[in-house]
C-alpha cells in the first residue's frame, strides 16, 4: 500500500474503529500533515476521551462552527475540514475480513511516523545537553509504538548512532529554525561568524531577527538584541510569541504557565536558563560594545547571540566620502567583535526585491550592499512575488535565497516557506519550508 494511502487509512481508524482508537489514543498528531486531516484525527481523539463514541457528520459541523481558533491554527478551512470528513467516510470504508491487514499496516506507518517525531523532541534535548533525555523520547516512543509491556529502556543501535550524528553536528551551533539549513550548516551557525539577512521594507527581516532570538533561547543561549526600528516593547513581544508559538495577543498574563506548559510539550523539565536582553539606548558601536561588557558582569559571560536590527541604522564608526567604504569598515568591524568576543552575530540591512534575485547570480550586482555581504559569513537574502503574497490557499508564500555562506557553500539553494507570522490567531514568527531548490541532499 502506498504510504500516502495509508495515511488515509490510518486515519480513517482512528475516526471510525472503536478498538483502533483505544489501542493508539496517545498518537502525536503531528505525524499527520497539517491541515483537515490533522485537525480531524484530533477532534475524533477528544469526542473519544470525553464520550467514548465515534464522530459523525453533525458533531464535525458542530464542532467546525465553534472552533474557528482552532482550525486557523490548524490551518484548516471548516468546509476543507467537512469535505474531508465526507470523502474518508465514503471512500476508505474497509471490510470486515481486510480490518485486521489495515490495522497493522496503519500500526507500522504510526509506529514509524512517532519515531521520527521522537528523533525531533531528542535533537531539543541534545541542543540542551541532555543526552539520557534524548534516548527516554526515542525508547518511550518505540515502547509505546509496539505496546510493549516492559518500561526499562534499551537504546537500539540505530537511535544511539543518531545520537552520536545529532551529538556531532549540533557541537557550539545555534539553529536558524530552518531545519533544511541547519542540516545542511551542521546544526546551525557558530561563535565567531557573522550573518545578514537582507530583504525590502516589511518583508520579515526583523522578524527572522526574532525568530532567531525564540530559537535560541530554547537551546538555553542568551541573546543581545539591539532595536532602532521597533520598540523594544514590540520585539519582546515578538519574541515572546516566537517562544510560545502563539499567535498575535497579550501572553504577559499566562506567559509562567505557558512557557512550562511548553517546555513539558518539548521533553524539557523546565524552561531553559536562558536570558534575552533588548536595547535601543546604544546609537553607536562603542555603546554596543559596552553593553557587551555590561551584559558580561550581569551574567557572567558574553551572550551567545548579538542581534543588531539594523546594523544601518548604528552611527559609522568614521565618516568616509563614499557609502561602501562606511559599510566595508562597519562589517570589517563586526566580524572582528564576533571573532575576538567568540560571539555569534547577525544583522539585517535594506535590498529591493530586484536586487534581492540579482544577488542571486552575483552579489556584486547589489551595490553600496555588497560591502556588507564581503565580510558576512552568510548572508539570508528574503523575497516575496505578487502571486506568493496573495496565494490562492490563504497562505502567503516567501523565498529564502542563500546569497552566501562562505563556510558550508550552499550558497545558490533556496527555500519557499509558507509565512506563518503575522496572520490570525497563529501569527508567531516562523516559517515553513514547503520545497527546497538547489540545496546538497543530505541523509538522515
Amino acid at each position: 500500500m502506498a504510504d500516502q494511502e495509508t495515511v488515509y487509512y490510518a486515519a480513517w481508524l482512528l475516526l471510525n474503529d472503536p478498538e483502533f482508537i483505544r489501542q493508539n489514543g496517545e498518537v502525536r498528531l503531528e505525524v499527520f500533515p497539517r491541515g483537515s486531516l490533522r485537525y480531524l484525527v484530533g477532534l475524533s481523539l477528544r469526542y473519544w476521551q470525553e464520550h467514548h463514541t465515534i464522530l459523525s457528520q453533525t458533531i464535525v459541523g458542530m464542532a467546525t462552527d465553534a472552533d474557528s481558533a482552532a482550525l486557523r491554527r490548524a490551518r484548516a478551512g471548516r468546509e476543507q475540514v467537512r469535505k474531508v470528513f465526507r470523502d474518508l467516510n465514503g471512500g476508505y470504508s474497509v471490510a470486515a475480513s481486510d480490518l485486521p491487514a489495515i490495522r497493522q499496516l496503519a500500526r507500522r506507518w504510526l509506529e514509524r511516523r512517532s519515531m521520527q517525531a521522537a528523533m525531533e523532541k531528542a535533537e531539543v534535548s541534545i541542543e540542551q545537553g541532555d543526552v539520557e533525555g534524548a534516548r527516554v523520547h526515542l525508547d518511550t516512543a518505540k515502547l509505546r509504538a509496539v505496546g510493549a509491556e516492559d518500561t526499562s529502556l534499551q537504546i537500539t543501535p540505530e537511535a544511539e548512532d543518531f545520537l552520536a550524528q545529532v551529538r556531532r553536528a549540533k557541537k557550539g551551533a545555534l539553529p536558524t529554525g530552518f531545519k533544511e539549513l541547519d542540516k545542511l550548516w551542521e546544526g546551525g551557525y557558530r561563535r565567531g561568524e557573522l550573518g545578514l539577512a537582507v530583504a525590502p521594507t516589511g518583508i520579515g527581516k526583523s522578524m527572522y531577527l526574532c525568530y532567531l532570538a525564540a530559537k535560541a533561547f530554547w537551546v538555553g543561549a542568551s541573546v543581545q538584541y539591539h532595536t532602532f526600528e521597533l520598540s523594544p516593547a514590540q520585539i519582546r513581544d515578538r519574541i515572546a510569541l516566537g517562544i510560545l508559538e502563539k499567535g498575535k495577543r497579550d501572553t504577559r498574563e499566562t506567559w509562567v504557565e505557558e512557557l512550562r506548559d511548553k517546555a513539558k510539550r518539548r521533553g524539557l523539565s523546565q524552561p531553559p536558563a536562558a536570558y534575552i536582553d533588548i536595547r535601543n539606548d546604544a546609537q553607536t558601536w562603542p555603546a554596543i560594545v559596552a553593553s557587551l561588557e555590561e551584559f558580561k558582569r550581569e551574567q557572567g559571560k558574553y551572550p551567545a547571540l548579538l542581534l543588531v536590527d539594523s546594523a544601518d541604522d548604528v552611527a559609522p564608526i568614521k565618516s568616509r566620502d563614499a557609502q561602501w567604504q562606511q559599510l566595508l569598515e562597519t562589517f570589517v568591524f563586526l566580524r572582528a567583535l564576533a571573532r575576538e568576543k567568540r560571539i555569534r552575530i547577525w544583522t539585517s540591512g535594506q535590498l529591493t526585491r530586484e536586487a534581492v534575485d540579482r544577488a542571486r547570480v552575483n552579489l556584486k550586482h547589489v551595490g553600496n550592499a555588497f560591502a556588507k555581504a564581503q565580510k558576512a559569513h552568510y548572508v539570508l537574502g528574503f523575497a516575496q512575488t505578487d502571486q506568493q503574497r496573495t496565494d490562492d490557499m490563504g497562505q502567503p508564500k516567501m523565498s529564502v535565497y542563500v546569497l552566501k555562506d562562505s563556510v558550508h557553500g550552499t550558497n545558490g539553494g533556496w527555500l519557499e516557506c509558507e509565512v506563518t507570522f503575522g496572520r490570525g490567531d497563529n501569527g508567531y514568527p516562523g516559517w515553513e519550508v514547503d520545497a527546497t531548490y538547489g540545496l546538497p541532499v543530505t541523509s538522515g
